[in-house]
């Protein structure tokens, strides 16, 4: 089987591009398939070393910073490249408009937040999605997606049957995220973490990820004085003003702690040195790191709204995520709550175990090699 793959995934290597980067590195490939993976010149956060030989990488002369170059490089140079290579399918991981298409095309939507958070993009960006995600969900062969709930979204704004879409769950690499106390002390050293913390990652930004909630929740436990500190982890994004305008309004400085860029191999230990993670998003696909941080043994709180109670299960508390006092006094029981704090680290290791990259890579194989066949049974 030859596959064409679209490695456009943004600036930086965010979920979307977690997700490509391990789908590649854990794909079930047979003896004469040939990959050829298109990646922005300057992109340089997939560990291509890891990538089996098969995967031949190719870069184009678009900067990752220009998302109007990459969308005019998709629409006009991509499709003759799945032509010239003369490919059995393409695979486009990070969804984008789909007007010109030479051959079978596999598509993965990881959610349509447009559709379900007002501001969550600049509004030309929100205008674009909602015009180009429809387009390219009718276009595509076949939509790969990460969640029920994102399946039942894109089944009602894109107007697509639902046997057209495959949902194939995010995985964790539990043999990078999982509980190891021996790293934290020289890590916490290492990004001067405070010695107990609250942790959120993701993109800093409002009112998308909900941020916002989350340090109203913790300013009333401030407020009781119960010694516990904020980290942020992840770049900001639109709205972020919002953020620090609270921080510095309320005198939040002293108690919260924003890293803009994490390596890696760090960030599997700060989830293991965090007292509690919380993922309060109004709206997600998936929620990866709430997985990964399930995985490192460390307790969650999540959103009740979209994927998240799909992804959480019983292995973390649901809260309402527009109600500060909610949230504030769930905080609260886990902190103070050596029981229930135990608890939850044994159901969210146990529910960890459910996610792997294996099974998303094999599935997401199996996709593709079944429109590759369906193609050449048409062409005869």
């Amino acid at each position: 089987m030859r596959v064409v793959i679209s490695g456009y995934v943004g600036k930086k290597k965010t979920g979307v591009g977690r997700t490509l980067e391990n789908i590649l590195f854990n794909f079930p490939l047979k003896k004469n398939d040939e990959i050829y993976l298109y990646c922005n010149y300057d992109f340089q956060d997939f560990d291509l070393k890891k990538i089996p030989l098969q995967i031949i990488v190719h870069r184009y002369k678009v900067s990752k910073n220009s998302p109007i170059l990459n969308l005019l490089w998709h629409q006009i140079i991509y499709p003759f490249k799945t032509l010239f290579i003369d490919a059995d399918v393409s695979y486009i991981s990070n969804a984008t408009l789909l007007l010109l298409k030479f051959r079978p095309t596999v598509v993965v939507i990881h959610d349509l937040i447009e559709f379900n958070v007002p501001k969550k993009f600049s509004w030309l960006r929100m205008f674009y999605r909602k015009f180009a995600f429809p387009v390219t969900a009718k276009r595509a062969d076949k939509i790969i997606t990460v969640s029920e709930n994102s399946k039942s979204d894109i089944i009602k704004y894109c107007k697509v049957p639902p046997n057209k879409i495959n949902v194939i769950y995010n995985g964790v690499d539990k043999n990078f995220f999982s509980p190891r106390r021996e790293l934290t002390a020289e890590i916490k050293r290492e990004y001067r973490l405070p010695d107990k913390y609250i942790l959120f990652v993701g993109t800093i930004d409002h009112p998308g990820k909900n941020v916002y909630s989350l340090i109203l929740a913790c300013r009333k436990l401030w407020e009781e004085n119960i010694g516990i500190k904020l980290v942020l982890i992840g770049q900001k994004g639109v709205g972020y003003e919002v953020i620090s305008d609270t921080i510095t309004r309320y005198d939040l400085n002293k108690y919260v702690l924003h890293l803009d860029c994490v390596e890696d191999r760090d960030l599997a230990a700060i989830y293991n040195g965090a007292e509690l993670f919380c993922f309060l998003s109004l709206y997600e696909g998936f929620g990866l790191p709430l997985i990964e941080s399930m995985a490192c043994g460390t307790p969650v709180i999540a959103s009740k709204m979209s994927s998240l109670p799909e992804v959480v299960g019983d292995a973390g508390i649901i809260v309402n995520p527009c109600s500060i006092d909610e949230i504030s006094r769930k905080i609260k029981d886990v902190l103070t709550n050596d029981v229930l704090k135990n608890k939850l680290r044994r159901k969210g290791l146990e529910r960890a175990k459910l996610f792997s990259w294996q099974k998303a890579a094999y599935g997401t194989y199996r996709v593709l090699e079944e429109v590759s066949r369906q193609y050449h049974k048409r062409e005869g």
